[in-house]
């Protein structure tokens, strides 16, 4: 029993000591696409990375960012042959954590390449946005669809705003993403993100995220 003790003291002492702890901040371009709409649009995230490294080649990381992802919603048709659209445009933030395993490889010198992929979570902070309407049928001299609805979205993340124009605050998916560091502290990394918003009171269920993301590590 006391050499089982040891043994395993001295593995968990040895993987210690080849780990090696880093941190960094990380900042980029999200281009967002929810799955139930037909709108891509361009938002960002910024914040801070950690990343722990077990080996020269296995590690895991993590990242605590500020994340716009912005979508919109492009709807037309008809009702007892009367016309009708709906356009919106918002923007909820969320303070996102991916978690990640990851791989490490090195092809030249001075440059190391990375692949990750984990969890992720999300909580959302605060959302805004715009939504119009047309009245049902209704033109103008010109013919064109009168607005019947024109207003802001203010409380993006309310359980009372309408259902077409609001969200859950939590958040839950996967993240993978693909990098190179140059020179042991500058980073470019691509990231998807797919994630799934549960509850009933929300505007979206499913979406996409692809970021291009630039890194400094201490």
């Amino acid at each position: 029993m006391n050499k089982l003790i040891i043994t395993l003291f001295l593995l968990v002492s040895s993987v210690a000591a080849g780990a090696q702890m880093r941190w960094g901040v990380e900042g980029g371009v999200n281009v967002s696409h929810a799955f139930d709409t037909e709108k891509t649009k361009a938002g960002f995230n910024i914040g801070a990375v950690g990343e722990y490294s077990f080996s020269s080649h296995w590690f895991m990381d993590a990242s605590l960012k500020l994340s716009s992802q912005p979508c919109g919603i492009d709807v037309r048709g008809s009702s007892d042959d009367q016309k009708f659209w709906l356009k919106a445009d918002y923007t909820p933030y969320y303070l996102t954590l991916p978690v990640r395993a990851g791989f490490k490889f090195y092809p030249a010198d001075g440059v190391r390449l990375h692949i990750a992929v984990g969890p992720m979570i999300g909580v959302g902070l605060w959302g805004s946005g715009h939504y119009s309407s047309s009245a049902l049928g209704e033109t103008d001299a010109d013919g064109n669809y009168v607005a019947g609805v024109d207003k802001k979205i203010k409380h993006f993340f309310s359980a009372n705003q309408e259902r077409c124009f609001s969200s859950s605050r939590f958040e839950y998916g996967a993240n993978a993403k693909i990098g190179a560091e140059f020179a042991g502290h500058y980073r470019v990394n691509l990231e998807y993100s797919l994630i799934h918003i549960p509850g009933k009171t929300k505007s979206i269920d499913n979406m996409g995220v692809f970021s291009v993301n630039i890194a400094y590590m201490f």
